[in-house]
């Protein structure tokens, strides 16, 4: 996957990699205590922690950019970038709102 240069697979990735951002943002803050069903619920009711899981989620996409860039995998970077600026834009509207 890191041999491959294109703006497709930034996409896809961007898409994908925040979801290992809400597995670990619930391993962290409430695996022991309530299921992923509860867990989903919460975050459906309670805004803040919706602000709250954007940054893990945030933060695995300019760590996967990070790792595309430091290899030169331009296009691939690219597409991960603008996914998470989506994101963040997302985000933004989400707390603002």
């Amino acid at each position: 996957m890191l041999k491959r240069n294109n703006f497709s697979l930034g996409l896809i990735l961007g898409l994908l990699m925040p979801s290992l951002g809400v597995l670990l943002f619930y391993i962290w803050k409430f695996y022991p205590t309530f299921s992923f069903t509860e867990y989903i619920e919460a975050l459906r009711n309670n805004r803040s922690l919706v602000s709250a899981l954007t940054i893990p989620c945030l933060v695995v996409n300019i760590a996967i950019f990070t790792l595309y860039v430091n290899t030169k995998k331009y296009e691939t970077a690219k597409g991960i970038f603008c996914i998470t600026l989506i994101y963040a834009v997302i985000a933004l509207i989400a707390k603002l709102l």
